[in-house]
């Protein structure tokens, strides 16, 4: 059974929508065929060598390593350059939010999120209503294309969801920026943003991951013809808001 995290109804599996209020239904992440673990947080199954839980985003360390949430090493652990200064940054960054009119909602707790807020604003190059969203979560371990994807992929359904039937198919369109602050990013991260423009139906997936250690912003930056002028304001805000 699949509960509806807008009402909680149980639904049958291969539902798609609430029959208890017509949410469009999010699905966890499924777990592949092979070895698995449990989650220690909150007790999801979850396949073996994952480094983070794909139903609450808890960390885990290698064998033998601290696991995540324990004081990270590296270029940014420790003093100003590790913990200190992420919390500078998500500082800025609620200023930032707050100035640019949006609103903090309750996260939803099964994201794990940091931070996640909302605006509605009528946005002239859409020629509508735009209702934006903002979903924020730190890493204390470096971010991997594998967990970027997941996670924005995560962030962008369950804002859909909840933007509510009508409003889904009326013509109001949907931002979602789904932003990873991490202190340090692998290899793949910048390859997979640069190719990471998914179509979605009156919705736009802005994917945003800081690094710390490096002191970078990565998003998707080349220009896609057939978004051309969505994707330009969306960019400058993006660069505007997240700036490090």
């Amino acid at each position: 059974m699949i509960k509806c995290a807008s009402c909680a109804f149980e639904n049958p599996d291969d539902g798609k929508f609430c029959t208890g209020c017509g949410q469009a239904l999010v699905r966890p992440p499924a777990v592949p065929d092979g070895p698995a673990k449990f989650c220690t947080e909150c007790g999801a199954k979850i396949p073996a060598d994952s480094k983070f839980c794909t139903a609450c985003g808890k960390g885990f360390a290698p064998s033998g390593a601290p696991e995540a949430g324990s004081t990270p090493t590296g270029p940014v652990a420790g003093g100003a350059g590790g913990a200190a200064f992420a919390a500078d940054y998500l500082a800025g960054l609620d200023g930032r939010l707050a100035a640019g009119s949006f609103e903090k909602i309750e996260p939803p707790a099964v994201l794990g999120l940091d931070r996640f807020l909302r605006r509605k604003k009528f946005e002239l190059a859409q020629i509508g209503m735009v209702t934006a969203v903002c979903g924020v979560k730190v890493l204390s371990e470096p971010a991997t294309a594998a967990y970027v994807k997941d996670y924005s992929r995560a962030v962008f359904e369950f804002a859909n969801a909840k933007k509510g039937f009508f409003a889904r198919n009326a013509v109001q369109q949907l931002l979602v920026y789904p932003v990873l602050i991490a202190p340090a990013v692998d290899a793949g991260v910048a390859e997979f943003l640069g190719s990471h423009w998914p179509k979605h139906w009156m919705g736009f997936e802005f994917t945003v991951v800081v690094s710390l250690g490096t002191r970078e912003l990565l998003m998707h930056r080349s220009t896609p013809v057939w978004q051309a002028l969505s994707h330009s304001g969306f960019k400058k805000q993006a660069e505007s808001l997240f700036a490090i």
